[in-house]
């Protein structure tokens, strides 16, 4: 598989592309971009006796000639970041010979190969030096530039490998520093890219070739992931700080050592380019089991991981020979218990080792996936979407079982998804999302009416409840249940959490039936009914009226 790794360059060219403001963040996205820049070697001195000495000149402030842009005060601060960070190569031979007729060799540069097996990238290089002085690292100001460059020291081992010789021989070197970039953002006014928090990961030392880089049209911002881009991504922050404590270790006794490598297979194996201490570990253990030396190694050991290195030993050596370091059986060791001279380390073991061991052979592990895992899958599945609806997508936001993603033409997507095992599936379709920009007085009122919210829902509720209840308790107004009010059955159907509990037409029946109860247990009902009245005639009274000008006769006449 032919890959490169992705420069400053390339980054720039996908943004490039784009047609608006973007800003990217580590603690958004849950990964770093990783990407190469351009920088040089130059040899200093080599006065002391093992130790090779160099000053690397790397990136600067300002805008670089991709219109990268780091400001002044960003770099002083991050620049930091290069102490004691490795220094790596893979030397190669170039097919050609110096006048005495021996090979030359050079650096590769960025090397790698596909493993099958992992279903990953392997990179070449091995660690040859590493930056020393923290008070060397410093910016130096270039007049043909106008600009201020990063410079550092760094210490290349002599012993190891035949980087000392190729340094000395090209006296200046490029080399690619690797910037891990955890936030920045493109300002598509000027069309200029703003790294605003990163730091260095390591530098490579290249040999006379083209840069690293990769061409193509069809890039996402994916690949230029700490995992796809980086040569440092294998290393667990556990790995690199014993790796940072060797490499300081080596600096402070590597004069002072006189290794024999013709006797010594693992520094063989270094000066050859071996990758790690386990695996040279695991190739000693394997020239035991063989019983074979070196010399007797026709086959490529180097780079190989304790399973490939098993299986090449197992296919060309067959079988493994017995040797004197043969692990005792059962049987061996309970025939060496009867004899006075075992080894206390064997004897002193009680009775029920045996099964200790076996318990303790016994175990499980569990595997869960990585929100790293889960986010490298959901891209794996929005790719084919991509290429059908001719799009590319960005994961801003990952949850538990669904994500937020945004397309190239600015919409967003709600999209869920189900996770068994270590296998994640979209489960249903998805559902566009639409985003509201305020200013910062209008998100302060939004804010502040979300604080709100329940309070206010909280009184509206009451009110609602109120108004409800006061409805229902209308039904108590009916005449025909004016007289029983007080009774109990009456009092306990107006308690309000009975009253909440039914409808309105429910309370209707509900007192029907409390004042059928009421009139059957005191047979008595009253209602209030018109009289009928008859119209009653007075009694008619006659009375005489007086005649004040009669006489007494007609008094007498008129009775």
């Amino acid at each position: 598989m032919n890959k490169k790794l992705l420069t400053l360059e390339d980054l720039y060219s996908f943004y490039s592309q784009k047609k608006k403001s973007m800003t990217f963040s580590a603690d958004k996205s849950g990964y770093n971009i990783a990407v190469q820049s351009l920088a040089t070697f130059e040899l200093n001195d080599d006065l002391s006796e093992g130790l090779l000495y160099g000053k690397i000149r790397a990136f600067h402030d300002l805008t670089n000639n991709n219109k990268s842009h780091i400001e002044t005060d960003v770099l002083e601060e991050k620049m930091m970041s290069i102490k004691d960070r490795p220094v790596m190569a893979d030397i190669v031979d170039t097919d050609e010979t110096d006048e005495d007729g021996n090979p030359i060799k050079d650096f590769s540069g960025h090397t790698m190969y596909y493993d099958e097996a992992l279903d990953k990238m392997i990179y070449k290089e091995i660690p040859i030096g590493h930056f020393i002085h923290p008070e060397s690292i410093h910016l130096e100001y270039d007049e043909e530039y106008d600009r201020n460059f990063v410079c550092a020291d760094v210490v290349v081992y002599e012993e190891y490998t035949d980087a000392c010789d190729i340094l000395r021989r090209r006296k200046t070197v490029d080399c690619s520093v690797e910037l891990c970039i955890r936030k920045m953002h493109w300002d598509n006014t000027d069309k200029t890219l703003h790294l605003d928090d990163f730091y260095v990961q390591g530098t490579t030392l290249l040999g006379s070739h083209t840069l690293p880089g990769m061409s193509g049209s069809k890039l996402s911002i994916k690949d230029f992931s700490e995992e796809n881009n980086s040569l440092f991504s294998s290393i667990s922050e556990d790995e690199h700080s014993k790796l940072i404590e060797t490499l300081d270790n080596l600096n402070k006794t590597l004069s002072s050592l006189n290794i024999n490598s013709k006797t010594n297979p693992t520094v063989e194996k270094f000066e050859k380019g071996g990758s790690t201490e386990t695996n040279m570990t695991k190739f000693e253990e394997l020239l035991g089991k063989y019983n074979k030396t070196v010399e007797d190694i026709t086959f490529e050991y180097e780079g190989l991981s304790d399973e490939e290195l098993e299986e090449v030993f197992s296919t060309t050596f067959g079988e493994s020979e017995p040797t004197p370091d043969t692990v005792l059986t059962e049987s061996d060791k309970s025939d060496d218990d009867t004899d006075d001279d075992t080894d206390d380390s064997t004897t002193d073991e009680p009775d029920d080792t045996t099964d200790d061991d076996k318990d303790k052979d016994t175990y499980s592990k569990t595997f869960e996936l990585s929100h790293e895992d889960v986010r490298s899958a959901l891209y794996q599945l929005l790719a084919p979407i991509e290429e059908t609806l001719n799009e590319y997508y960005w994961i801003m936001s990952v949850y538990d079982d669904y994500f937020i993603y945004e397309s190239c033409c600015g919409n967003y997507y709600k999209q869920a998804y189900t996770k068994e095992n270590d296998t994640i599936a979209f489960d249903g379709e998805r559902q566009e999302l639409f985003a509201e920009f305020v200013t910062a007085d209008e998100k302060a009122e939004l804010e502040d009416m979300r604080a709100n919210y329940s309070s206010i829902s909280e009184k509206l509720a009451r009110y609602e409840e109120a108004e409800e209840i006061a409805d229902k308790m209308t039904v108590f107004e009916d005449q025909a249940y004016s007289k029983y009010l007080e009774t109990d059955e009456f009092k306990q159907l107006m308690n309000v959490e009975n009253v909440k509990k039914f409808t309105k037409d429910e309370l209707v029946e509900k007192a029907d039936a409390a004042l059928g109860k009421v009139v059957k247990t005191t047979k008595t009902f009253s209602m209030d009914t018109e009289e009928s009245h008859k119209e009653t005639k007075p009694s008619f009274f006659a009375f005489a009226r007086t005649e004040h000008e009669s006489s007494f006769l007609d008094g007498l006449l008129k009775k």
